[in-house]
């Protein structure tokens, strides 16, 4: 560093240091009045010698000063583009839009800056600021929040994420304030009473601003709804007046696709069904067979979002694949006890029940339902489940989980009104259990069936199965019982 007061301007000084922890001061030859500082990089840090790698640095570190800096022989400032609250000028909306986007791209060098809000604090505990949403398509348990914060327009840190609240992956911010304090290495802020006035204050503004973005800009909303529909819906659960403000703009995924409750319900007989199984299972196949939407409970924030809706609204939550959802689903019916036994031998193996029951549409035969209870108690009780559940959530997961029986991990729901369940009952022993294997398979495979067939192909494909089979049916008939069902010859 080479500096000379204006006060003796005879007299100039150098000083030098090589490790940051020692230094050196000594005279200098005669300079002019002012500083200059001159830096020598190692060889392994060439790099930052670079004119855009430099030009990036200064412009965030030296964007909130007011004295202007010039990168080598360029003309236009490095902090030319203000901060949107050291803005003088009286401009449009649209403009202030563009000035506050510009601003934030400064420190968004991964993402498309969306739209912003500016934040501001009070007479208490001083600030200003910008927050942003960003173009960061990912899952909605990513966590893509930055926080830049200055101290009277210095720059102190860019890991200030937890100034936003968790739920707002989707959003970074930058504030000065004259208020908060910085660490003795001044790399952090200290999170101090006023960091918390100030973290409480960012929540409120920010829900603030995402419900006046909704109402004022609703271009640049359907963009955020588009990029952070899931992150939404953990939003909308923390907060109340989020969740009035979004519930019927948000979608909840379905196997009828992206849909909000309202449309969920209006499909559905008034009553949302909820799988918490990823794997495709029966309920997929009853869901497009009838057209009915099941809702994907295991997907992020879906199903507290559904629960906290239905609470409101009254509506009842069928979670299928447990006893109480499956008693909702499937009427139980009774039959005689050989009709029972018969099909018990004929469809059911070791661990498994048969139900008799009526659920439309008729043409299918029997579905193979997975207790997700017992599969939980499985799960919980498993040696691996102490690696991954903390013990006092285990031990808590474990008292509900002692009141389950396992002996039972799949039901078996025979259709009583399916001609095909009638046929079967009707038949000769040696056909009967031939055509018990078929049915079982075939709607086993269907309920593994991870295929993207819409609605209309697999309710087709049903029932053309189910019509073939009765037609096979009324050929052993006419052939007075002589055709063997899986003899190679037919």
């Amino acid at each position: 560093v080479y500096t000379c007061s204006y006060q003796n301007n005879a007299l100039a000084w150098k000083f030098t240091s090589s490790d940051g922890k020692r230094f050196a001061i000594d005279q200098s030859e005669t300079r002019e009045v002012g500083s200059k500082v001159v830096l020598h990089l190692n060889s392994d840090f060439s790099e930052l010698a670079d004119e855009e790698v430099l030009a990036a640095v200064l412009q965030r570190y030296c964007c909130l000063l007011e004295i202007d800096i010039y990168l080598n022989n360029q003309t236009e400032p490095l902090n030319s583009i203000k901060a949107p609250w050291k803005q003088i000028e009286s401009v449009s909306p649209l403009r202030q839009r563009k000035q506050q986007l510009e601003f934030a791209e400064i420190f968004e060098p991964t993402f498309e800056p969306i739209c912003t809000i500016s934040v501001t604090g009070d007479d208490e505990v001083p600030f200003n600021g910008l927050i942003w949403i960003h173009d960061s398509g990912s899952y909605a348990t990513t966590d893509h929040r930055t926080g830049t914060v200055f101290i009277r327009d210095m720059f102190i840190t860019d890991k200030a994420r937890e100034l936003l609240p968790t739920w707002a992956g989707f959003t970074s911010c930058v504030i000065d304030s004259p208020v908060l304090l910085p660490t003795a290495s001044r790399e952090e802020v200290q999170q101090d009473e006023n960091y918390i006035l100030i973290q409480q204050s960012l929540y409120d503004q920010l829900i603030n601003g995402l419900i006046e973005l909704m109402n004022d800009q609703p271009e640049a909303f359907a963009r955020v709804l588009t990029r952070h529909n899931e992150h939404l819906l953990g939003a909308a659960i923390s907060d109340e007046r989020l969740f009035d403000a979004l519930y019927n703009r948000l979608t909840i995924p379905t196997s009828e696709g992206d849909l909000t409750l309202d449309e969920v319900l209006h499909q559905s007989d008034r009553q949302f069904n909820v799988t918490l199984e990823e794997e495709g299972g029966y309920e997929l196949i009853l869901s497009r067979a009838l057209k009915k939407p099941v809702i994907y409970g295991y997907r992020y924030a879906a199903y507290p979002f559904t629960q906290y809706y239905a609470e409101i609204k009254n509506i009842p939550i069928v979670v299928l694949g447990t006893q109480k959802g499956n008693q909702r689903l499937f009427n139980e019916v009774t039959v005689s006890a050989d009709q029972k036994q018969r099909l018990s031998e004929l469809l059911a193996k070791s661990g498994e029940q048969v139900v008799c029951a009526r659920f439309t549409p008729d043409y299918i035969p029997l579905l193979l339902v997975p207790d997700e209870e017992v599969l939980l108690k499985k799960r919980i009780e498993s040696d691996d489940a102490n690696k991954r559940i903390s013990q006092a959530a285990l031990s808590l997961a474990r008292n509900y989980t002692q009141t389950i029986d396992g002996e039972i991990h799949t039901y078996i729901y025979v259709n009583m009104d399916s001609n095909l369940v009638g046929r079967l009952l009707q038949l000769p022993t040696n056909l009967q259990s031939q055509l018990a294997i078929m049915m079982r398979a075939f709607m086993l495979g269907m309920s593994r069936n991870k295929s993207s067939q819409g609605s209309d192909s697999l309710a087709f494909e049903l029932q053309n199965y189910s019509n073939a089979l009765l037609s096979i049916l009324n050929d052993v008939e006419t052939n007075n019982g002589h055709m063997e069902l899986g003899s190679p010859k037919n």
